[in-house]
């Protein structure tokens, strides 16, 4: 069974997935970068509107799916009406 949670999966240098995360998700968008270490493995967290919307980690990345990807700045955007009350 396929992973419908996942848009792209595999191996791609950085600058392609960079690339390759602007032509499927649009570079009309905000799209944002961070570096974060987890368990001293160094990872590219890529945003859109602010929600998580793909990895890059040593030559291997994934891309959420459009719809994955839609929810997550939903429930941000949830989140923040919250917060703001």
């Amino acid at each position: 069974m396929a992973n419908t949670t996942m848009q792209f999966k595999g191996k791609i240098k950085k600058r392609e997935f960079e690339e390759k995360i602007i032509d499927v998700c649009g570079e009309d968008r905000e799209i944002s970068s961070r570096i974060n270490v987890e368990e001293g493995k160094r990872m590219t967290l890529y945003y859109i509107n602010g929600a998580h919307a793909g990895t890059w980690q040593s030559g291997g990345a994934c891309i959420y799916s459009n719809e994955t990807i839609e929810s997550h700045i939903a429930s941000k955007l949830r989140i923040q009406n919250l917060l703001a009350k």
